[in-house]
């Protein structure tokens, strides 16, 4: 996120790939340019930072708290390898104690081999309490974006045409390509096409303009009535002018034209000041949505971390719903196995009294014919002694009966003898 009190004071967004023949690192191409950041915020601005803080996750301050810096790596979420990096760094103006600066770079890293960086410094003045005013910096070109743009191991790009390192001198030999790089579909940055050198240093613009727009300048008159007849007329450039030709050349495109009498009127350091302000200090819409900073890697970081905890909650809620119909099917079946059992408990209870009543039923049987045997033995017991008797028919009064008429039947049989 770009805080709103702070003033934009140069932008600018390239477009790098690694020289085919060449490989950036054996570490990748984000690894790679950031050890270019790396080494130009230590030297430039004098911090002590480990490569692993810098590379990573950091936070620190200087001892006297007049620079502080911040990084952030965003990792993706399919092989956690790092795809988006950003650093900022805010530090007091060495000059104006009310004046605070923030540099934002940012690494967004679209394939193996093409990655964007984004380059932001602003500045805020705190004014305060204050009466004075403070004069708008001055602001020199980036010594980071010529490092980039001039490191012989990658390629900064607009569209699929290489940005040239230094402001693009036509002639016959690069006419066609030049006209290629005008009217290429894909390109991205405007052409500031410059026909009158002696008053509009191509050099100081290109400098100035570096990853914003592409600096081109001949000073042949044959070679600019080549051009115009390869483009709309809308996009008619004079000569001795500086022409702005914008992105998509499209017929309804206007083109910004700064005429030999305006560049006279207004001086030359004033027409840079305006393609400055244009082009370097100013962020539209897509900018302000594509540009990289530590905030937009937090807020992103945050975004993953709620879609992964969205997918745990929605893995844990059906397998929640998985256990909770498998707790209704097993308590399903408990409820079946406990009426099954008490079907069988009951079962087994009701063949075990009819197995008693068969049982004692038998032994009643038994007993039964026990007794009448003895009732039939005592009978024969008195029959034989002359006597007519009838035995009790009860359990224990016919054993008391065969006891008697056993004893009487013996004493017969000692008196007789």
């Amino acid at each position: 996120m770009i805080e709103a009190t702070f003033t934009l004071a140069q932008k600018a967004a390239l477009r790098i790939k690694p020289v085919h023949s060449i490989k950036p690192s054996s570490f990748g191409l984000l690894e790679f340019l950031q050890g270019i950041i790396y080494d130009h915020i230590c030297k430039e601005y004098a911090l002590e930072v480990s490569w692993e803080d810098f590379s990573t996750y950091h936070q620190a301050a200087t001892q006297d708290q007049t620079k502080r810096i911040q990084t952030a790596t965003l990792f993706d979420e399919t092989n956690r390898q790092p795809r988006q990096w950003a650093m900022k760094l805010t530090y007091r103006d060495s000059f104006i104690r009310r004046r605070k600066w923030q540099l934002h770079i940012g690494i967004d890293l679209q394939d193996e081999a093409t990655a964007m960086v984004y380059y932001l410094l602003m500045y805020c003045d705190h004014m305060a309490g204050s009466f004075s005013t403070l004069k708008s910096p001055i602001i020199a070109p980036s010594s980071l974006l010529s490092a980039l743009n001039h490191n012989p191991r990658i390629l900064c790009c607009s569209g699929s045409f290489q940005l040239p390192p230094e402001a693009v001198a036509i002639n016959e030999h690069n006419l066609q390509e030049v006209l290629s790089i005008i009217c290429d579909s894909a390109r991205e940055l405007p052409v500031i096409l410059i026909t009158c050198p002696d008053l509009i240093s191509p050099a100081a613009a290109e400098e100035m303009l570096l990853g914003n727009a592409i600096v081109c300048w001949l000073d042949d008159i044959n070679l600019l009535d080549a051009i115009n007849k390869e483009i709309s007329p809308q996009a008619y450039v004079e000569w001795d002018s500086v022409q702005v030709l914008l992105p998509q050349m499209a017929e309804q495109s206007q083109h910004l034209c700064f005429s030999v009498a305006e560049i006279s009127r207004l001086g030359s350091n004033k027409i840079l000041s305006l393609l400055r302000q244009a082009y370097c200090e100013s962020l539209r819409g897509d900018d302000r949505r594509s540009f990289v900073t530590v905030d937009d890697i937090f807020r992103q970081r945050d975004r993953q971390l709620a879609r992964r905890l969205q997918t745990r909650l929605t893995d844990t809620v059906a397998e929640c719903n998985r256990l909770r119909s498998d707790t209704d099917t097993l308590r399903a079946e408990n409820n079946q196995l406990h009426q099954q059992n008490k079907e069988l408990s009951v079962k087994a209870h009701n063949q075990e009294i009819s197995s008693y009543e068969a049982l004692l039923s038998e032994a009643m049987g038994q007993y039964d014919r026990l007794r009448d045997g003895i009732l039939a033995l005592t009978q024969r017991l008195y029959g034989s002694l002359g006597q007519d008797f009838v035995p009790e028919n009860k359990g224990e009064a016919c054993l008391c009966d065969l006891e008697h008429a056993i004893f009487v039947n013996m004493n017969t049989k000692q008196t007789r003898k």
